[in-house]
């Protein structure tokens, strides 16, 4: 009986798809779509009152994207107040989510923590978020970039 030897082009078609299989399942967690773009304007970024309305709840968050800035950002409402952070984890560059159960910034990817001031709670992940300053005027989010 003799068996088929594969080419070397199909050993590296088949190493790349398993490759994008198992890093897809990544994709998903670590690289999650913003809720709102939106244009800064004069160094600020404002959003619509319609785009502002989640984060009039405490407890809420929400993901926005400047447009031509490569950082997301996670803005928090905490008892009122904001907090907005770089979205990127400082570690591998993943989207980190809010967690309000536990009031903490969480890294799907590699477990890291952060609290809402940004600070780094559990690695791997070695720095903290940036920071942004945050207000709600008029019921409207502005970030200061």
């Amino acid at each position: 009986m003799r068996t088929r030897q594969s080419s070397r082009r199909e050993f590296l078609c088949l190493g790349v798809a398993g490759v994008v299989s198992v890093c897809g399942g990544c994709g998903g967690s670590g690289a999650r779509r913003p809720s709102v773009a939106a244009k800064p304007v004069g160094g600020k970024l404002s959003l619509s009152k319609e785009e502002s309305a989640p984060l009039l709840e405490p407890g809420s968050s929400l993901l926005v994207q400047p447009e031509g800035v490569r950082d997301k950002i996670l803005v928090v409402n905490h008892d009122g107040s904001l907090s907005a952070l770089s979205a990127v984890c400082t570690h591998m560059g993943c989207t980190v989510n809010y967690n309000k159960e536990t009031g903490r910034i969480h890294c799907p990817c590699h477990g890291s923590e952060f609290a809402l001031d940004g600070s780094r709670t559990k690695g791997p992940a070695k720095r903290a978020l940036k920071r942004y300053v945050a207000a709600l005027v008029n019921e409207q989010v502005v970030i200061a970039l």
